[in-house]
């Protein structure tokens, strides 16, 4: 059974982003739920130079090393404990690390690797905040703080006494492992990145787990959808329900992933992290509602009698369509800049500067941009127009933001930039309401008066009889005494835009004035020249066809065949 694309491609998105998000991390930094040092702090710690021994870096890392490995006795002495403590000083030692490692969030990259600490924070002198603990559903509750001590002439940084008995009581809330007595011994034993090897094998499971549980949902409520949605007339909600359903499963794939997790008890940081890609999910889903609600809403608009009438509709729905889906993707991205971190109200500000950069390195696209809003708000094109502008004439086909495609009658597309197009002389055909007819017919000058008239007058008559043809501005007039002819000139105006059905009209139309002209007893000029040939001193006057013609040749000029007549 073939699986439909929609399908496959929600399953990979939802695949990779699950998989990502349960990849342990020691250093994540995810939204609110992440220590975030000022900017200033992080760019000291970045430029402090390297790692001191000394540092408040350097003493968290040792704590939490000493503790992962059992060593609980040695990570105590980077706790600054009341005296009255000092017998369980190896416990508090072991509840501190544990709450840690369940409750509070870590970036040692942030961390100040120098001596003297981070002294443009907001902590007091030689104090240091390292983290923050949160809360059950990601509230923040107290800094992990640390405090430079000497004791007998040695400089190191403790975990201060407050922030001890803030762990110490935290360690209350801990919920007791689900998984002691419950598992083999071989499953509790560390893994890699120190996480117990149970772990591993339930994030292995977890991606298959939560996609049925998701498939089953989503199935849940798609049937229930359908069924309201079939009792209405209207089937753009029908369509609607079937267009939202990968992006709506991606969504509540984001739901159901929460509750699986969670029994997988990871620690802190990987926790943080998981939640930050989870809300991404959330966000791309939510995204791709929007664009497939952008698309179901362009194509029902297209095909309403309103839009089907007006060629009008036809070019500012995509128009307008496509630049929601930037808009969209717009905002999108910045939501993305936000979920990773940075600053998005520093980005916008720093536009005011960069932007100057920006729009010359993207004047054209601008430029073509603006074209493109100029064109649709003076309806200067439409799709399905003819249209001529420089040596270029053909139909529309589509407008885009960057440029416009006319298909020429060779069948050849031509994509001109809209910035462009903008300031040329555009010609459109699709404005007129008539298309005109004018032709010239040269009669020979062996036509008697008589003969001349007849033809007028009966030209006259068909093209004021011909039912495709406007009675007004009809005029059949003897314009001239030509080189070699008659010339008779006839003007009028077909009732018709179309051009396939003006030349099928033209052709009976210039079929009948040849009757004419048989039944007047005369005929079509053809050019001539007289040679004057002498022999024997005497003179004669030849006539002779110029070159190409032939001897009754008829012609009928018409003007410039194809655009002058369209």
């Amino acid at each position: 059974m073939r699986v439909p694309r929609q399908m496959r491609v929600s399953q990979i998105l939802f695949a990779g982003c699950v998989a990502c998000a349960m990849v342990p991390t020691r250093s994540a930094r995810p939204q609110n739920l992440t220590f975030r040092p000022p900017p200033e702090s992080t760019a000291q710690a970045a430029a402090a130079g390297p790692e001191s021994s000394e540092s408040p870096r350097a003493a968290i890392r040792e704590f939490l090393q000493l503790a992962d490995r059992g060593h609980y006795a040695g990570a105590a002495q980077y706790l600054a404990l009341d005296p009255r403590d000092a017998p369980r000083r190896a416990e508090l030692a072991r509840r501190v690390h544990d709450v840690i490692r369940r409750r509070v969030v870590i970036d040692l990259d942030s961390v100040s690797p120098s001596r003297d600490g981070n002294v443009g924070d907001e902590e007091p002198a030689l104090h240091d905040r390292v983290g923050v603990m949160y809360g059950r559903g990601g509230a923040v509750s107290h800094p992990l703080v640390l405090a430079r001590a000497t004791e007998r002439g040695q400089t190191r940084w403790l975990i201060t006494p407050q922030s001890v008995a803030t762990l110490d009581s935290a360690y209350a809330t801990v919920t007791r492992s689900w998984t002691q007595g419950r598992l083999p011994a071989v499953l509790l034993q560390p893994g890699p990145l120190n996480l117990p090897r149970w772990k591993w094998v339930g994030m292995i499971l977890a991606i298959p787990i939560i996609w049925l549980l998701t498939l089953a949902v989503a199935a849940v409520l798609r049937r229930s959808a359908l069924a309201v949605v079939r009792r209405t007339k209207s089937t753009w909600d029908d369509e609607l329900v079937v267009r939202l359903r990968a992006p709506v499963r991606l969504f509540l794939a984001s739901i159901v992933a929460l509750p699986v997790l969670a029994l997988l008890e990871l620690d802190a940081n990987t926790t943080a992290t998981i939640w930050r890609v989870l809300r991404g999910i959330t966000i791309v889903a939510v995204f791709w509602m929007l664009l497939r609600l952008i698309g179901l809403a362009q194509h029902h608009l297209a095909r309403k009698a309103w839009a089907s009438d007006r060629t009008n509709a036809q070019t500012i729905v995509p128009l307008i369509g496509r630049s929601l889906r930037v808009a969209l993707g717009l905002a999108a991205l910045l939501v993305a800049f936000a979920q990773l971190g940075y600053p998005v109200g520093t980005l916008l500000a720093g536009l005011g500067i960069g932007g100057i950069v920006v729009a010359l390195a993207a004047q054209k696209t601008v430029e073509n941009l603006f074209g493109s809003v100029t064109l649709a708000a003076d309806r200067v094109l439409r799709v399905g127009d003819w249209v001529r502008f420089d040596d270029v004439q053909g139909t529309v086909e589509r407008i885009g933001l960057r440029s416009t495609h006319v298909r020429t009658p060779d069948r050849t597309v031509i994509k001109m930039p809209n910035g462009r197009l903008a300031d040329l002389r555009i010609e459109s055909f699709g404005e007129r309401d008539r298309i005109r007819f004018s032709t010239t017919i040269r009669l020979v000058y062996s036509s008697t008066a008589a003969q001349v008239r007849t033809v007028i007058r009966e030209t006259e008559a068909l093209l004021a009889a011909h039912p495709r043809i406007w009675k007004e501005g009809i005029a059949v007039r003897l314009a001239s005494l030509g080189d070699y002819s008659f010339d008779v000139t006839i003007n009028a105006w077909f009732a018709t835009t179309d051009a396939a059905e003006f030349e099928i009209i033209r052709q009976d139309v210039l079929l009948s004035i040849m009757d004419i002209i048989e039944r007047a007893g005369t005929r079509l000029a053809v050019p001539m020249q007289v040679l004057q040939i002498e022999s024997n001193g005497q003179r004669h006057d030849a006539p002779a066809a110029l070159p190409g013609a032939r001897a009754g040749d008829h012609t009928v000029q018409t003007g410039t065949p194809g655009v002058a007549d369209r």
